[in-house]
């Protein structure tokens, strides 16, 4: 069913099931300007270790990491 959407929330975090794929927004923080975004996590079943990630943050354009477990699929996007 193309451009079904359900969300869930837990947290911080907020599930979203578009197009039969689930992906969870995270929020981080940019560790020069402090800005806050969200990124989209792709979410797998099971447990996965925790992996540093970059990220381009959308106000200072500076590269930063975030440590999450699964493949970062979009953003960050504005808050």
């Amino acid at each position: 069913m193309s451009g079904y959407i359900q969300k869930i929330r837990a947290g911080l975090t907020e599930r979203v099931i578009e197009s039969g794929m689930e992906k969870s927004k995270i929020p981080v923080y940019c560790q020069h300007c402090k800005r806050k975004q969200i990124i989209h996590v792709f979410v797998r079943a099971g447990r996965s270790p925790m992996n540093n990630q970059t990220v381009t943050c959308i106000a200072c354009k500076k590269d930063f990491d975030v440590l999450v477990a699964d493949p970062i699929i979009g953003g960050p996007f504005p808050e």
